[in-house]
């Protein structure tokens, strides 16, 4: 008998046992728990981030619809679809680390590197439901000590057996998915399990497209909403700054940065128009003379 929810493996089962029974427990100790949920619910979709996610999700859709009609993409995919969508597209998409063109290909290589072989692999056939589920609290205590020690090195030694333990764990969990890869390497090579094995790849290059341009926006809602402070609310330079900053950067995400970062402080309140056309000419001329910042971003 399959002792694993539908549509899940079991690892994934185990996790969502022991999410499920943490939840439960803090509902039942904490009064306070539905109103905290509540309110995280009402921050995370009552704000900009919501339509940042929605976009997200609509975005992956099309992409996810035009794989399935060039014939790579089809339903059994699906839960891999989802899973990289948490945990990689969102979580990449809202990172506050810089984007840029080094940025974006690192984003790719991390995606054919020899440890995103080894997850898949690790993942092929993992081990069963009795085994996940005893061990899913393990690596999450050893990992928040590993977490523990990094961030104060008191606890280095207690980071050191952490690290031991993780290893053992994660070299026997590929042991064991090696060895069902040696007894079915025909069947995991073709159809099905081999398009899975670059699902991550593809899905990761088709989504930097929505990445760079909501990093894009980002820039240019910060950008402009501090210089309309910085004007007094004086609509008429603001428009005409707004206008003249977004023809000066357009859809380059490596102008814009440089203009946030350097130049929109020059933007003071009680300037006129001739002054913002002064801090633009700046803003080129510093532009032509890093050909560094020009060449990865065109």
């Amino acid at each position: 008998m399959r002792w694993t929810i539908p549509g899940l493996d079991a690892r994934e089962t185990a996790f969502a046992v022991w999410v499920v029974l943490i939840l439960g427990f803090v509902a039942v100790k904490s009064g306070g728990f539905r109103s905290s949920a509540w309110s995280l619910f009402k921050i995370v979709f009552g704000s900009i981030l919501a339509v940042f996610i929605v976009a997200a999700a609509a975005y992956m859709t099309l992409t996810v619809g035009l794989l399935k009609v060039v014939g790579f993409w089809d339903c059994p995919m699906a839960k891999a679809t989802v899973l990289w969508f948490v945990g990689t597209g969102l979580v990449t998409a809202f990172s506050t680390k810089r984007k840029d063109g080094a940025f974006f290909v690192r984003l790719v290589m991390r995606n054919v590197s020899l440890a995103a072989v080894l997850a898949y692999l690790m993942n092929i056939h993992p081990f069963p439901l009795y085994v996940w589920l005893p061990l899913v609290p393990v690596i999450f205590l050893f990992a928040g000590v590993k977490g523990l020690a990094d961030a104060d090195p008191e606890f280095a030694s207690a980071g050191t057996v952490s690290d031991v333990v993780l290893s053992v764990i994660g070299l026997t969990a590929l042991a064991f998915s090696f060895n069902y890869v040696v007894g079915h390497f025909e069947k995991l090579t073709t159809g099905e399990t081999g398009k899975r094995f670059v699902l991550p790849l593809v899905l990761t290059v088709c989504f930097i497209p929505f990445l760079y341009a909501l990093a894009l926006v980002i820039v240019y809602q910060g950008m402009l909403g501090m210089i309309l402070f910085r004007s007094d609310e004086n609509e008429q330079v603001y428009r005409f700054a707004r206008r003249k900053i977004i023809r000066a950067c357009g859809l380059s995400l490596g102008r814009a940065q440089l203009f946030d970062e350097q130049f929109r402080g020059k933007l003071w309140s009680g300037m006129d128009e001739e002054e913002v056309v002064r801090v633009l000419d700046e803003f080129r001329e510093a532009w032509e003379a890093q050909p560094s910042r020009r060449t990865a971003d065109s």
